[in-house]
């Protein structure tokens, strides 16, 4: 997070966003547009999507380095 984006943690990126997440359910009922919009404004990516990609790589390489 610290490397693409502002925030220190999923968690404190969230409460920046001004949606109100105590579940999943809850973060999975944000709009889609307004939480890519989001995204955009305050990180290094386009939208969410791409974000995830990011994210996934990142595991992975961190995996195989451990490997």
């Amino acid at each position: 997070m610290q490397s693409y984006t502002q925030f220190s943690s999923f968690e404190s990126m969230l409460q920046a966003s001004g949606f109100s997440v105590e579940s999943a359910e809850d973060f999975l009922a944000i709009p889609e547009t307004e939480w890519d919009e989001f995204i955009s404004q305050r990180t290094q990516f386009s939208n969410w999507q791409e974000m995830q990609k990011a994210a996934a790589a990142e595991l992975m390489n961190k995996k195989v380095e451990f490997s």
